[in-house]
């Protein structure tokens, strides 16, 4: 049945804004972040650099690792635009653990250096890295920071909405 705004905004049955604009921000910067590498390297030499990223099994690791990562951010994408807090939980530390592998790769020679920053400076470095990883903090701050965003995903939040969500079943019921 159709309901009227009202009642959707009376249950709570809708996302913030800052929570949908996160949630589509995080799967479209995964999708567009391959799309955009495809698109720079085409297809053939995207084939090279993935054998070339294979030939040991340090990068190997690092590169399906990569794709497990990418595959999660966009399940966690999913799971906030859906209410899920575990979402940008995930989201954050999936965050975390691609900017701390990203800078011990630029600043060490330990790692594989698959996904790392080239410059003559560690202020080069830095400044690639930031501008890098800049959509991804705008993202985080929609998700954690807005009054709403951080009510939407509280504990208290959601049974609320449960309890308008049952009293409104009852109501058409009857």
């Amino acid at each position: 049945m159709l309901q009227s705004k009202k009642t959707l905004v009376a249950q709570g049955n809708y996302a913030p804004v800052a929570v949908t604009v996160a949630g589509i921000g995080i799967i479209a910067t995964c999708v567009l972040s391959l799309v955009m590498l495809l698109w720079d390297l085409g297809l053939s030499s995207f084939g090279g650099w993935i054998g070339s990223s294979a030939e040991s099994w340090d990068s190997t690791l690092v590169l399906l690792a990569a794709l497990v990562i990418l595959c999660f951010e966009v399940c966690c994408g999913v799971e906030v635009m859906a209410g899920k807090n575990w979402g940008r939980w995930g989201y954050l530390i999936g965050q975390g653990v691609i900017s701390g592998y990203m800078l011990l790769a630029s600043f060490s020679d330990f790692l594989p250096d698959i996904f790392h920053f080239s410059g003559e400076t560690s202020w080069d470095v830095l400044h690639q890295f930031a501008t890098q990883r800049l959509p991804d903090v705008l993202v985080l701050f929609l998700l954690f920071v807005p009054h709403r965003s951080r009510r939407f995903f509280s504990a208290r939040y959601r049974v609320a909405r449960q309890r308008a969500d049952r009293r409104a079943t009852i109501r058409h019921r009857a």
